[in-house]
């Protein structure tokens, strides 16, 4: 166990130290010669702190000050170090894990070097003991029944954050107080191209800042929202009872001032000057008739479940049945064709056309549809000149109690 965890320690310590001078290389030279070695011994480390923490809770020799915070900071980097994740990718700071990493290994190198006062490793003194003790496993267990659930918590937050960033090309962030959405402006010569993601709840202020920040001139919204002229849906979905229900707004109430004009009108040498002062705005989606059969059965599926239920559990259960009877793999890739791809096919030819007579293109769209749109607008030649986040989501504010009052079980009084 001893050459066990002391070559944990030391591979912990070389992958730090590989890690920031592949950073050191990475951000002055562009040079990343180190990354292979780097992610191998970054995966060695990560597989050998599971059975090293395991180890802790029936080996009493080994030091767990010294041990738990590496498994943790290891566990901790596998997540991206959430939720410093955007802080810690950005260039100027790029070397803080890989600068923790080294930090943690040296300290606990001096720490057994002060204790031993003979080596920075675990001696065979310190083994000399029975290793087993049933008050460390009693103890070790106790505090991973309190412990591992909060971890857990955290893990899958961070996990979930993760996939939610990777699906929207980072422009929906889930941090630990909030969700955030983000806005991106491309620059080409004299065209600008802005990419807002969008989500259908969020907070007022959010919508309303948003709107307010749409720019006068040459400016054209190519706007979001699917029609259904030959009233093909069963219900109409709207978000506005789930964002009543946690004090929020829903994208349905926001609104732009501006002159709305018809899509054919965008590109046309006849098109006369908005003098109102707003932006131009166009609907650039699609309309329900243009979904494949499978989709709009599979729409109105979620709102005869969903919309009108008063339990989201067993409307969830339901649902649940029917696709199982219903869905299938390639109905899968029917419904994704319908509801992104093509909507995204429909949204980046009216681009194509906007910027003809525009100097400014207004993209609010939701925030799934971002990655496929910024890649089309990378591959005209835009390059990014600025981005921010706005908050669409503050978690301190929602109104837990009373979220918590209308799950709460009804006495026979209040029932009446």
């Amino acid at each position: 166990m001893r050459i066990f965890a002391n070559l944990f320690l030391i591979l912990f310590l070389a992958d730090g130290g590989i890690s920031f001078v592949d950073d050191l290389l990475s951000i002055h030279f562009d040079n990343q010669a180190l990354s292979e070695i780097r992610n191998y011994l970054a995966l060695v480390v990560m597989v050998l702190c599971v059975p090293l923490y395991i180890s802790l809770g029936f080996d009493r020799r080994l030091p767990k000050r010294i041990y738990l915070p590496l498994v943790f900071f290891i566990l901790w980097g596998a997540l991206g170090m959430w939720p410093l994740t955007s802080l810690v990718t950005a260039s100027p700071y790029a070397l803080i894990p890989s600068a923790l990493q080294v930090m943690l290994a040296s300290l606990s190198l001096l720490y057994l070097r002060l204790s031993s006062g003979q080596s920075p490793l675990l001696t065979p003194k310190r083994f000399r003991t029975p290793a087993f003790s049933p008050r460390n496993t009693l103890f070790f267990i106790a505090g991973n029944l309190v412990i591992l659930p909060l971890l857990l918590i955290f893990f899958g937050f961070a996990a979930l954050s993760i996939y939610i960033e990777d699906h929207t090309a980072g422009f929906v962030r889930l941090g630990h107080d909030g969700l955030y959405m983000s806005e991106r402006v491309y620059s080409l010569d004299d065209k600008t191209i802005r990419l807002a993601g969008m989500v259908h709840i969020g907070a007022k202020d959010y919508y309303d800042e948003l709107a307010a920040s749409i720019p006068a001139g040459r400016t054209i919204i190519l706007a979001e929202g699917v029609t259904d002229q030959d009233n093909l849906l069963q219900s109409r979905f709207s978000y506005g009872k789930v964002a009543e229900l946690l004090g929020l707004a829903s994208q349905e109430e926001m609104s732009f001032e501006g002159r709305v004009i018809a899509g054919d009108e965008m590109g046309s040498s006849d098109l006369q000057e908005n003098t109102g002062g707003g932006p131009d705005i166009v609907r650039a989606d699609i309309d329900i008739r243009d979904f494949e059969p499978q989709t709009i059965e599979f729409i109105n599926a979620m709102a005869r479940f969903f919309l009108n239920s008063p339990s989201f559990i067993e409307s969830y259960i339901a649902f649940n049945a029917w696709a199982q009877q219903h869905m299938t793999p390639d109905t899968n890739e029917v419904i994704m064709e319908d509801i992104l791809l093509k909507r995204n096919r429909e949204v980046t030819r009216h681009l194509e056309r906007a910027l003809q007579n525009y100097d400014n293109v207004v993209i609010p769209w939701g925030a799934l549809h971002m990655k496929g749109i910024e890649e089309v607008v990378l591959a005209k030649g835009f390059a990014l000149s600025d981005s921010h986040e706005r908050a669409s989501i503050d978690f301190g504010k929602l109104p837990y109690q009373k979220l918590l009052q209308r799950k709460a079980p009804q006495t026979p009084s209040e029932a009446h």
